[in-house]
């Protein structure tokens, strides 16, 4: 019933019967988000926008979203927690978001669409930030990457190419960008919801930038993985509901071709439950950081199990002098490629179910509390 309406509304969607429809990932220059002037409308607009006016994200794709917030409205707190603090890079409190090393290692793939740990992927932990899933680098600030467009100060401009290495007590550069209070404590950040940009040197945080972030509630891309999840489990990746002419495994495949990384491979598909791993990995690379994690992992039943319940960081050495002013990044060799763990969360049974408030368990001894609470 799941799979049926939500093939249903697919069906209507690539019809044409509604105003919603995948947005365009096509970029000229994907590190600054920097559309193609063919594409007509842009992934990165689905979560924020800027110089349009403070105009409401979502692209076509939101479906369900709150109130239009207020103007200049994410400039304060919002716009300010995702990249470095060293010497006030990022202005404000020393709040910052970033992505874990696990989380990014499991997410985020190769662009030939296997999942880093496959050993046909093609993974080199030389080179680890080459070939990765094109969604990687919309998504993720890594090692080497051109964090100030504009000309720091000399005190900044060290930072200017993101260190992200880890210190080994002679490069005060990177002991700094690894700083677990100022800078990376995973050796990543993240600029899915917020652009690099939002820094002092390039401003995008100021009134001039007309930065207007907000995240849909659901949109299209949702859908299509609900449908494909829901697929998955009546029958595996070649279940097709009445009410919707495509596979489950087509509904993924559909996200994958849209940002140019390939299909789900053949050994993942023969078998409904690891077809579901890639499902669930799906939703982990499309849907990062946009607040469905904690709750897909609850109702997966995955809180509680390895590797799901640790944070970890990426530690790494750069070889040789790269010249990140003038070279891709991604293209830049490392040694030592490991992670380390930060945290481990002690998740049991009773986090699966949240607590009654007391005041309604008293009311009556039939009225019980969850498990463990």
């Amino acid at each position: 019933r799941a799979a049926d309406a939500l093939g249903e509304a697919l069906a209507l969607v690539e019809g044409g019967s509604t105003p919603y429809a995948l947005a365009e990932y096509k970029y000229t220059d994907i590190y600054n988000h920097t559309p193609d002037k063919s594409a007509t409308t842009n992934y990165s607009d689905i979560f924020y926008t800027t110089g349009k006016n403070w105009q409401m994200p979502g692209s076509v794709e939101a479906i369900m979203r709150g109130p239009m917030p207020d103007v200049n409205g994410s400039n304060w707190n919002f716009a300010k927690l995702w990249g470095p603090k060293v010497n006030g890079l990022v202005e404000h409190d020393a709040v910052i978001h970033m992505p874990t090393a696990n989380y990014v290692n499991y997410a985020y793939g190769m662009a030939n669409g296997l999942p880093l740990d496959d050993p046909d992927s093609g993974f080199d932990p030389t080179h680890p930030f080459k070939d990765r899933d094109p969604r990687f680098y919309h998504d993720i600030m890594f090692d080497g990457f051109k964090f100030i467009n504009n000309d720091p100060d000399a005190a900044n401009k060290m930072y200017q190419y993101l260190p992200l290495q880890t210190p080994n007590g002679t490069d005060l550069e990177a002991e700094k960008m690894r700083d677990a209070s100022s800078g990376s404590r995973t050796g990543y950040f993240c600029q899915k919801l917020v652009p690099h940009q939002c820094n002092k040197f390039d401003g995008m945080y100021n009134w001039g930038g007309a930065l207007q972030t907000y995240l849909p509630y659901m949109r299209l891309a949702d859908i299509y993985l609900m449908y494909a999840e829901a697929g998955a489990a009546v029958q595996g990746a070649n279940y097709k509901s009445g009410k919707y002419g495509k596979t489950a495994l087509e509904a993924v495949n559909i996200l994958r071709d849209r940002v140019g990384a390939a299909h789900v491979a053949d050994k993942y598909t023969a078998d409904s439950k690891k077809f579901m791993d890639e499902v669930r990995r799906e939703r982990a690379c499309e849907l990062a950081f946009e607040g469905f994690r904690w709750n897909d992992l609850q109702r997966w039943l995955l809180l509680t199990e390895y590797p799901y319940n640790i944070k970890t960081s990426q530690e790494f050495r750069r070889v040789g002098d790269f010249d990140y002013a003038k070279n891709d990044p991604r293209d830049a060799e490392v040694t030592g490629w490991k992670e380390e763990v930060i945290v481990e969360r002690v998740f049991t049974a009773q986090h699966y179910l949240f607590p009654f408030h007391n005041d309604d368990v008293y009311l009556y001894a039939e009225f019980g509390q969850n498990p463990g609470w």
